[in-house]
């Protein structure tokens, strides 16, 4: 399948389905390549999340569209903020790593187009997301919430090419435990001590991806308890926020 810019509006890029993965009915998940400007960006992510943003950003019918759209569903359902990030918009709950949304692009804001990454973009880059794989693995399963999530940041915060890679690989680290967290926090903290903006954004940002489904297990909340303390934060900041968030806690 392939929708061009003109199809969809898609903030004057084009995309194109390379691949997917069959369920009954249709296809489940696929992997994309994004294009604008001369570039192009992979991306694999779920089906509906994928026609959700396209019906989100681009006309309410995928008309112009080349291809069959077997198994996308032909009316929009939330969006992925709601649906795949764990929102209930009814009941005021917890609404995930698309709520955060705002505070990830204000801490990536120096880091967003341009070239290669200096020396302090780069180590926004490697705490920012080797911290997401690290609070994606914490309960010892990488959910698709939370592999979906990086591909999502990285693709609303338009990351170069450079960046990306960097990005990719921290949080693949992360995920397999390759990084030294303290020490990563230490490097953070040291530009950005407790209380300041950047810090306070760190910290909302990883909440939001550990209670990607509404909940910490035992394991995030240590994990969470943990980046607290590294990042200079109050101990009780954590419980606050998850009060806040109406976040439960599995004991």
């Amino acid at each position: 399948m392939y929708c061009s810019a003109s199809a969809m509006d898609w903030t004057r890029s084009s995309w194109r389905m390379e691949t997917g993965a069959r369920v009954a009915g249709g296809w489940s998940r696929v992997t994309v390549a994004f294009e604008r400007g001369g570039r192009s960006v992979h991306s694999t992510v779920a089906v509906d999340q994928l026609w959700q943003r396209a019906q989100r950003l681009g006309p309410p019918s995928p008309q112009g569209c080349h291809g069959q759209r077997e198994g996308l569903g032909s009316a929009p359902g939330p969006t992925d903020g709601e649906r795949d990030m764990g929102a209930d918009t009814a009941t005021g709950k917890f609404d995930g790593i698309r709520g955060a949304m705002r505070d990830i692009k204000l801490l990536l804001t120096d880091v967003v187009g341009g070239g290669k990454p200096d020396a302090g973009q780069q180590l926004i880059l490697e705490v920012f997301f080797g911290m997401m794989g690290y609070v994606a693995k914490s309960d010892r399963l990488v959910t698709s919430h939370e592999s979906q999530a990086a591909n999502l940041v990285m693709d609303e915060t338009d990351l170069s090419l450079a960046a990306r890679a960097i990005a990719m690989e921290a949080f693949e680290r992360g995920m397999r435990r390759e990084i030294d967290a303290p020490t990563l926090l230490q490097r953070f903290t040291a530009s950005h001590p407790g209380g300041s903006a950047e810090n306070d954004r760190l910290h909302n940002v990883l909440l939001r991806l550990a209670a990607a489904d509404g909940k910490l297990d035992r394991r995030e909340y240590e994990a969470m308890a943990e980046i607290t303390r590294h990042l200079g934060q109050p101990a009780e900041s954590l419980d606050s926020r998850l009060a806040l968030h109406k976040i439960a806690v599995k004991r």
